[in-house]
């Protein structure tokens, strides 16, 4: 079975073309541009007016990863996506 391919977050939204505001979210060892690289999306969907006043965007995010964390001391595990394992080993966080 050939594997599916997921197109990156930053291949819709640019670091460069962010407000200034978010300068700070850049920096430091994870910034958006690592986090955008390891972060997909699937269904993307753009609705724009008859007037091209509005326009909407819709998609589901994507990781080949399993977002899940256990809260220290508790014995619980705060998950995103509980189907991991039956969606082909990703989560997918619909929107």
């Amino acid at each position: 079975m050939s594997e599916k391919y997921y197109p990156t977050i930053s291949s819709l939204i640019k670091i460069d073309d962010l407000p200034e505001q978010l300068n700070f979210l850049q920096t430091g060892v994870n910034g958006l541009t690592e986090v955008f690289d390891k972060v997909y999306y699937q269904n993307l969907e753009i609705n724009h007016a008859n007037s091209g006043a509005v326009s909407s965007y819709q998609l589901d995010l994507v990781s080949l990863n399993k977002l899940a964390w256990d809260i220290p001391g508790t014995g619980l595990t705060l998950a995103f996506d509980t189907n991991f394992e039956a969606n082909d080993n990703i989560s997918i966080i619909p929107s």
